[in-house]
């Protein structure tokens, strides 16, 4: 107890503690490199903030602290800040980047197919392959971060690659069905291989390339599903109309 009072009473006759009492090798942590003058503030967040809803609203507040002047002066520095700047930007440019990419998608399918039926069917077959790719993410606690947004754009090019060519294939002849199936087998190699390649990420001690992996892995599965279904029917429905 005498060595605790000891040390309180030191503290107390020290007087009031800043960065100038400090000694330089504790105090150079609270100085900025570009600002001396201005010291450094670390907060940490009382609540988990891996939802990106409190990321944000976490890295806003910092960014929006006052000084005692009134006047906006704090800069928050942070994985979160980051990653709350880039959520930003995908919410505000992501629904124009969604627009302009399903316009490009639409206007190539109707140059190379000639057909509003074409149109229907690939979009409907890369709708629903993303969204319970998305779905399925949720149910096996893959959350959406700054490393695996990486693999929507991915997930896009091959499911509207594997479209075309099961699209192509089914236009060439409704009635060969064994080239139809060597299509598909086709299609299979490529998502498979790609979805190796990824998918050994998912084995990463690193949660962000874990996560890439298991993302790609998953929407490639789903996206490969439902391009070979979807498209199987519209086969089967090219089959009945040439037959007729």
């Amino acid at each position: 107890f005498s060595t605790f009072y000891a040390e309180v009473k030191q503290v107390t006759e020290r007087g009031e503690i800043t960065t100038a009492t400090l000694p330089e090798s504790i105090a150079g942590r609270f100085r900025r490199a570009d600002a001396p003058d201005k010291p450094l503030v670390f907060a940490f967040p009382s609540v988990p903030i891996s939802d990106a809803r409190i990321a944000t609203y976490y890295s806003d507040t910092l960014r929006d602290l006052p000084d005692s002047a009134g006047g906006i002066t704090t800069n928050a520095i942070s994985e979160e800040a980051v990653y709350g700047d880039i959520l930003a930007f995908v919410t505000r440019d992501g629904t124009w980047m969604l627009i302009g990419t399903s316009i490009g998608i639409l206007l190539i399918v109707m140059i190379a197919f000639r057909s509003f039926r074409n149109v229907a069917v690939s979009m409907i077959a890369l709708s629903l392959g993303g969204g319970v790719a998305v779905g399925l993410m949720g149910l096996f606690g893959v959350t959406i971060n700054f490393v695996n947004v990486v693999v929507f754009p991915i997930w896009l090019g091959l499911g509207v690659d594997a479209v075309f060519h099961l699209m192509g294939r089914s236009d060439t002849d409704a009635n060969d069905l064994d080239g139809y199936i060597h299509t598909v087998s086709a299609v299979f190699a490529a998502f498979a291989t790609t979805a190796i390649g990824f998918g050994a990420m998912s084995f990463s001690s690193h949660r962000g390339l874990a996560s890439l992996g298991l993302a790609a892995v998953i929407g490639l599965a789903c996206l490969f599903v439902y391009a070979v279904v979807i498209q199987l029917a519209f086969w089967r429905t090219r089959e009945i109309e040439a037959d007729s």
